[in-house]
């Protein structure tokens, strides 16, 4: 998963590279279809087998659910609420996703899941209470440093718990992704920081 946050910085700096949305369109796909080029080849690395881990995979899954309601508000509006500091910001946090995964993986995997999800409350939170451009990019770099390595986190320890756990992990954070916009809209009346509050407070839930 350290690609996606690669390729978050990439797109970040694509955008940057170029004013017009056009250009940056076009310059997108061009990176993509080379970059799917190079990527075909490659194969998955095998996952732990199921049934093997302790713990609840019901709580897991509401807790992964939760995630993809908070992380989405915060993946949707925060380049919006951070003004024109946003762009370059958002490279900033496709290099902290594409170091996280390897950071966590490394620690109780049960432990770093609760932690990660603690830190991108935090950093969710954060464009709520300060406008201060360092609280700007410390929200960025928080939120890019936990999103990924909290999937990577989930998954793996889904693995170990359910037989199907991917593919209902990965259904119910899906899904909470369209529904998580659509429950911040009504906040959004004066100001896109008005919904972090919220994404903040699904995101503490899913930790505890």
């Amino acid at each position: 998963m350290s690609g996606v946050g690669a390729g978050i910085a990439l797109s970040g700096v694509l955008v940057l590279l170029d004013d017009h949305w056009q250009a940056s369109w076009w310059l997108a796909a061009v990176a993509s279809a080379l970059l799917t080029a190079i990527a075909w080849p490659l194969r998955p690395v095998p996952r732990p087998r199921a049934g093997t881990g302790r713990g609840s995979f019901a709580g897991l899954f509401v807790g992964y659910t939760l995630e993809g309601v908070g992380y989405i508000v915060a993946g949707t509006f925060l380049v919006a609420a951070a003004g024109p500091l946003g762009s370059t910001a958002w490279v900033l946090t496709g290099l902290a996703a594409a170091a996280s995964p390897f950071l966590l993986t490394r620690l109780d995997q049960r432990r770093a899941l609760v932690g990660a999800l603690l830190l991108q409350a935090a950093g969710i939170a954060l464009p709520a209470v300060s406008t201060a451009p360092v609280a700007t990019i410390v929200a960025f770099v928080l939120f890019g440093a936990t999103f990924l390595g909290i999937a990577t986190t989930a998954l793996n320890l889904g693995a170990t718990r359910h037989p199907n756990a991917a593919a209902l992990l990965t259904a119910g954070y899906s899904a909470d992704q369209v529904a998580g916009p659509l429950l911040a809209t009504p906040l959004l009346s004066h100001d896109y920081r008005a919904a972090m509050p919220f994404g903040a407070a699904t995101v503490l839930a899913a930790a505890v």
